[in-house]
């Protein structure tokens, strides 16, 4: 049972991770997007609460 429950508290982690990766790529995106063309890069910040 223990290991059941590891397991899937591990895929929800890792499901978690992947979905905040994806919406800051989707950001990402919209920057480069919304700036383009422009001479300087789109500058990516992060909190230093972010895990990934």
């Amino acid at each position: 049972m223990k290991n059941k429950k590891k397991k899937k508290e591990k895929e929800s982690k890792t499901a978690k991770k992947n979905q905040e990766k994806k919406h800051l790529d989707e950001l990402l995106d919209e920057g480069i997007d919304e700036s383009f063309p422009a001479s300087d890069p789109v500058a990516v910040t992060r909190r230093r609460d972010d895990s990934y």
